[in-house]
């Protein structure tokens, strides 16, 4: 997606509650970051972010990717993966995979010749790699290796980058779906080493993660080895791009800006509408408009905005996040006329959403459970079913109903009137 102009390795990507016909993907650690820098999404292993990008990219062209560059297991067609092709729910052999990591750092470098093959032994004869990473450039290739750099290290070398004899290293461990299966790869100039660890049968390991098994082998070879120094970036392959600093879009008159790397091929054209202007009356802890304020008095500042769902979880891991302060008393037209939807969001059921009604121990059919979000914590919303009035939520929304098969609309109400709309479908 970097070379397709899809984004910059700073752009904000959703790291919100997913729902895709009954898949529900989760983070390792089940937490919900709000939105994350793609490049600290990859190195981290989200996810929820992964599935987001992929749902973007679309499956069926990734599929037709891991295949063209070389990955013979994934033999069965892009429907049969859905989204979770992107988590593991694919085989792949060490080999294969530490292949392609491989590739990847001769492709940085400008391997002569396309570089050569991974060998299982060192008397193994040389030969060239029959791997081609079609579609990827060199300036893509190193902004993957360099975000996969900042990964957090184990044991002992988890602060690795305070001590100046420290090996750079680009790598990234993996678990398989149940537990099966823990890989880690790492990427040095003159050395690309893969690790697995799990049981022989396949059998799934109760607590098996390739950031706990595989990953201390990684770096016990690693650091017997001679491996070269850093990647150099590829600087005829890169060229700056001028981003806001608090999303990675393209920076507007609103933003901070900071000048980050880019494939020179990349396109990249998204513009940051996360900053707005935001009008203060002089205590700057409410909103005002000209019907309730003068504008010489006015203090006119630039603010970052998320979307609801987005700030309600953001918020929890940067403190410094800024919510939208509420209009004055006085400014009651300018509250009025505030959309719903820059308020409060449904986290389910997302638009177009089919609902499955769960079955209890009982037999009987059971309750779903709706979630919305508020940017002001202490708001009361008001629930409606289809124009029926079903309950009110304060500081946790969230409401479980039993709705009958077929179409509904769920409606939500706050004490000032506004208000979101979301048809969804029960099936039977």
């Amino acid at each position: 997606m970097l070379r397709d102009g899809g984004l910059t390795p700073r752009t904000l990507v959703p790291d919100v509650p997913l729902h895709y016909s009954g898949f529900i993907p989760e983070n390792f650690d089940r937490r919900f970051r709000g939105a994350v820098p793609a490049r600290d999404a990859l190195a981290w292993s989200l996810n929820v972010p992964a599935v987001k990008m992929l749902q973007q990219y679309g499956t069926p062209r990734f599929h037709s990717v891991l295949r063209r560059w070389g990955l013979t297991t994934v033999d069965r067609p892009a429907g049969s993966y859905g989204l979770t092709l992107i988590l593991g729910g694919a085989e792949g052999t060490l080999l294969e995979v530490t292949g392609l990591y491989a590739k990847l750092a001769q492709l940085a470098v400008g391997a002569p010749g396309g570089g050569s093959e991974v060998r299982f032994l060192r008397d193994e004869p040389v030969r060239r790699s029959a791997m081609a990473l079609d579609g990827l450039g060199p300036g893509a290739a190193y902004l993957t290796l360099e975000a996969l750099t900042g990964v957090n290290r184990p044991d002992e070398e988890g602060f690795w980058k305070k001590f100046s004899s420290s090996k750079w290293v680009a790598w990234k461990t993996g678990t398989s779906y149940g537990l099966r299966d823990a890989w880690a790869v790492g990427v040095t100039p003159a050395y690309t080493v893969g690790a697995w660890a799990g049981n022989s049968d396949g059998e799934g390991i109760s607590e098996l993660s390739g950031l706990s098994a595989a990953a201390p082998i990684l770096f016990a070879a690693l650091n017997r080895l001679e491996t070269g120094g850093a990647i150099g970036k590829p600087a005829r392959a890169l060229s700056g791009l001028l981003v806001c600093r608090d999303t990675g879009l393209l920076a507007t008159d609103l933003c901070p800006t900071v000048r980050v790397d880019m494939p020179r091929e990349s396109r990249f054209s998204r513009v940051c509408a996360y900053h707005q202007w935001v009008h203060l009356d002089q205590t700057r802890r409410y909103r005002v408009d000209s019907a309730c304020e003068s504008v010489e008095r006015m203090v006119h500042e630039s603010w970052l905005v998320l979307p609801p769902v987005m700030e309600f979880y953001f918020r929890k891991y940067h403190p410094e996040y800024r919510s939208l302060p509420p209009f004055r008393p006085d400014c009651g037209g300018s509250l009025q006329a505030e959309t719903g939807r820059r308020v409060m969001n449904l986290v389910y059921p997302e638009p177009n959403t089919s609902v499955y009604i769960p079955v209890d121990l009982d037999g009987q059919p059971g309750q779903v459970v709706f979630e919305a979000v508020h940017r002001d914590n202490r708001a009361t919303i008001y629930w409606h079913l289809d124009e029926d009035y079903v309950g009110a939520t304060r500081d946790f929304h969230q409401i479980s109903l039993r709705p009958d098969p077929g179409e509904h609309r769920l409606t939500l109400v706050d004490e000032s009137g506004r208000r979101i709309e979301r048809p969804f479908r029960v099936l039977k």
